[in-house]
């Protein structure tokens, strides 16, 4: 069989029976009448290349396990690398506290709206949450977590309901229009074009929604808000000059009766 050398003896001339039997599988053969101790050596050599054979055939499949063995390997330090990269990437663009897309996409996001020769305005809206430091210091910062995260969730759930607001965030079927700036700072685009009314109706929206209480471990609390808006073109064609003026009209909105403030040079302290 495959593992078997055969030798055949035979009483054959003929060439052609001959090549029959090696086409057959024979390895060797042997005219009679032959002699003994040449029949000897050459079984012995048979089965010495054989050997030889069946040893280079397991190397073979040692190897090949070890080949396999190591490309499962690679593939997978590779799909970990990759799963930890992507991880990374994903880290690196959202707020660790709540998952919602952080300052540096709100910035790609905007420049590429800058960028794109479609874009004539849109005004981008800083929301800052009152007396959130008294309640981290009441609750204390566990609970002062869970609760931001029950705010951004109520304020992003608004922000895919309002007509203008553009999207910050692609990720497969989800959209998201609703930004973590840094601390207690958020981030929502309109698209305004010269509809004034519209902003304002939208800026209303979110501080009306942050009149209204929140539930937690069986207290309301009360949170309140301040927005401070800076449009482009009028206030900036860059991504981190209008993140300042929207910060800057934040300031002025805290610091008088109203709640809200549209940046304009006039009120710029700096």
């Amino acid at each position: 069989g495959q593992h078997c050398p055969v030798l055949v003896l035979t009483s054959e001339t003929d060439q052609e029976c001959r090549l029959k039997a090696l086409q057959m599988g024979a390895n060797d053969f042997l005219n009679k009448p032959f002699d003994f101790v040449e029949g000897l050596s050459r079984v012995e050599n048979l089965l010495a290349i054989r050997s030889m054979y069946n040893q280079i055939v397991e190397q073979n499949k040692n190897l090949d396990k070890l080949v396999m063995e190591r490309t499962q390997e690679l593939q997978l330090e590779s799909q970990n690398r990759e799963e930890a990269e992507k991880r990374n990437i994903y880290l690196a663009r959202h707020d660790l506290r709540t998952g919602f897309p952080n300052r540096l996409m709100v910035e790609e996001r905007m420049q590429e709206l800058v960028d794109s020769e479609t874009t004539k305005k849109f005004a981008l809206l800083v929301i800052y949450l009152n007396r959130f430091l008294e309640i981290n210091h009441t609750l204390g910062y566990q609970n002062g977590n869970k609760l931001l995260l029950q705010v951004a969730s109520r304020l992003s759930e608004i922000s895919r309901n309002l007509n203008g607001v553009l999207p910050i965030e692609h990720s497969g079927d989800k959209v998201e229009s609703f930004a973590v700036l840094e601390g207690v700072n958020f981030a929502v685009m309109l698209d305004v074009d010269d509809d004034q009314n519209l902003l304002d109706e939208d800026v209303g929206v979110f501080l009306e929604a942050m009149q209204k209480p929140f539930e937690f471990q069986g207290m309301s609390l009360y949170v309140g808000a301040h927005i401070g808006i800076a449009v482009y073109p009028e206030h900036g064609t860059e991504s981190d000059i209008l993140l300042q003026h929207a910060h800057i009209a934040l300031e002025i909105a805290q610091s008088s009766n109203d709640q809200r403030a549209l940046y304009s040079s006039t009120i710029d302290p700096y």
